[in-house]
Formats: structure tokens, C-alpha cells, sequence
């Protein structure tokens, strides 16, 4: 079922955290040098979970920059060809906050009316599209006070291949989310060379999920046709992504490990292997954490004009600083 913007989600034990643990840590593991077996890597997980787990509950800061708050950004850009960035079409901030034990995923929507530092007025979408993360980072920062420690970034064809990895996600695909998923399959198909029509999906209309390949994934999390236009879409990106890391907390050590490599290889990024010890603690020690799901602009404090959405600065802002409290 389904869960509205500001929901709280509560997950089972290792759930969400403990999977972008693996998938993070074992990324940067993966770039070290000599590029170890997938067996090594492996056996550093376990290590490293066990001895996280032996300090848990006693980590109340981030062990790489004490503060109480770490935030990771998460780009999904909607770049056909490598000559340029791209819009960011999906733009979401992931949270640990260790005093109130959340995990939040922020969905910043894409036509965010903001002032682009440098650049003047324009769509939040576009701040990637000119000058890549670290304008986007930028820009959240400067408008909404949001504090950025590292990003990944990733477009259509590495998204699915990195959901591939992990052998696919569930949503609930609606008959009308279907039909719509069809065009941008073909759009795909078109782009990288695969039959559109062997990946078209039969939705249901009885709220029960349905498995999606890597391609299929990224077709339902672009959709902005069925439903409240980009709203619904921002909110089918987070079930896509709380899919993602329920797939991740059940698979084994060496899947794990290759997910992560493969999200890292194909990711552009600031994360290196120097964070993985930092990452191992943070995301073990939020593996009891409650997820949050969370969208700006907030309902009821936003204006439209024309296409772009401009948000209640003073509210926006205080709302999201209580992420960091």
C-alpha cells in the first residue's frame, strides 16, 4: 500500500541503513587498489558489521564530521547522451539524524522555482543540467539551508543496471501507470538497444506490487503522466528507492558487494574509498532507524507560477532544518 509524503515508514531491523552501509561501504572498498576478490570483500562486510554492531547505540554524531546530521544527495539526471549533465529530474536527500534515530528521504521537486547562484531564476532542474553537482548543491544550500556532505548521480541506463544487480524491484503499477511506462520504455529501447515491447508491464489495480526489472524501475520512476504530474512522480522514486534498499537487507554479503561495485563504477561521485569506514558506522549503527518520507515544496505552503512551484520560504526552510535537530 501506497503511503502519502510525510508518512512515517517504520522498517524491520537492518533495513534501509544496513543496506546503503553495504552498497555505499563496499563501493568504495571495491575502488581500492588491486581490485580484491568479491569473497574478500565479502568477509570485510561481515567484519565490519560485527564490529559496528558491537559499538551500537553508542554513536550519537557522524563519525566523519561530528555533526548530528549526515546527508547524502542523490541525483537521478535524465541525460539521453554523455555531452552533458542533464536535468536532474530526480533530486532526493537522504538524512541520518542520530539524535531523533530517522532516516529521511527528501524528494526536491524538479520544477522548484529557486535562485541559482550565479545563474539568477530558474527551475531547480536545471541547476545540474549547467553546473552539475556542485551547483545543484549549491543552490539547495543557498535557497532552502541545506547542508550537503557527499552525493552519486546516476541517469537512466546506469540506474538500471545498478536495479539489475539486485535482481529487480516490486511497486505497485497501476493499469493506467502501465500504459504510460510503455512510451518511456520505447524511449529506451530506442536509446540502448533493447526490445521495448518484451518489458511492457500488465499493471494491477488491486494494490498489489509488481516485480520490475532495472529498465521497467526507471519507466514507472519517470512517470509524471498518471495522477498529480511530478508530485505522484517524486513519490513513486521513493518507492523505487525504499524497494531498492528492502532488496539490498535481505541479499547476501557477495550480492551485496557486487551491487555496490557496480553502483560506484557506473556513479559520478564524491564518495572514495576513504569513507567507507565512516559509512559502515553510520548506516550500521541507523539500521534500527525509522524512515521518513519527506517532499518539498510542502503541501499548503507553496505558489504556483506557471510551470514552476515557488515554495513558503521561511516555512520550507524551518521544516527542513528540523532534519537536523
Amino acid at each position: 500500500m501506497r503511503q502519502g509524503t510525510g508518512v512515517l515508514r517504520r522498517l524491520a531491523r537492518a533495513a534501509a541503513a544496513a543496506a546503503l552501509t553495504a552498497a555505499f561501504v563496499l563501493t568504495a572498498a571495491g575502488c581500492a587498489a588491486g581490485e580484491p576478490k568479491l569473497s574478500d570483500l565479502a568477509d570485510r562486510l561481515q567484519r565490519g558489521a560485527a564490529e559496528s554492531r558491537a559499538a551500537e547505540g553508542t554513536l550519537t554524531s557522524d563519525p566523519a564530521t561530528g555533526k548530528p546530521t549526515y546527508n547524502l544527495l542523490l541525483i537521478g539526471s535524465d541525460r539521453r547522451e554523455k555531452t552533458w549533465n542533464g536535468n536532474s529530474d530526480a533530486v532526493m536527500l537522504v538524512t541520518v539524524n542520530y539524535g531523533r534515530q530517522t532516516i529521511t528521504l527528501t524528494s526536491f521537486m524538479r520544477d522548484l522555482g529557486v535562485d541559482i547562484p550565479g545563474l539568477g531564476y530558474g527551475k531547480l532542474n536545471s541547476a545540474y543540467a549547467r553546473g552539475g553537482a556542485a551547483l545543484l548543491e549549491n543552490t539547495l544550500t543557498a535557497d532552502f539551508g541545506v547542508q550537503i556532505d557527499n552525493y552519486a548521480a546516476m541517469d537512466f541506463d546506469t540506474t538500471a543496471q545498478v536495479i539489475d544487480t539486485v535482481g529487480g524491484v516490486d511497486a505497485v503499477v497501476t493499469t493506467a501507470e502501465a500504459e504510460v511506462m510503455k512510451s518511456y520504455l520505447d524511449e529506451m529501447g530506442n536509446l540502448y538497444g533493447f526490445n521495448a515491447a518484451d518489458l511492457y508491464v500488465i499493471g494491477r489495480d488491486d494494490g498489489a506490487a509488481t516485480h520490475l526489472s532495472g529498465f521497467q524501475a526507471v519507466a514507472y520512476a519517470r512517470n509524471r503522466y498518471v495522477g498529480n504530474g511530478d508530485f505522484e512522480r517524486t513519490q513513486r522514486q521513493r518507492e523505487v528507492m525504499l524497494s531498492l534498499l528492502e532488496k539490498l537487507r535481505t541479499a547476501s554479503a557477495e550480492q551485496i558487494v557486487s551491487a555496490a561495485s557496480e553502483a560506484l563504477t557506473l556513479s559520478t561521485t564524491d564518495l572514495s574509498a576513504a569513507d567507507a569506514a565512516a559509512m559502515a558506522q553510520r548506516f550500521i549503527a541507523a539500521e534500527d532507524y525509522s524512515v521518513v518520507e519527506n517532499r518539498v515544496p510542502y503541501d499548503g505552503y507553496y505558489t504556483s507560477d506557471g510551470e514552476n512551484l515557488i515554495p513558503d520560504h521561511d516555512v520550507t526552510v524551518s521544516l527542513l532544518q528540523q532534519l537536523y535537530q
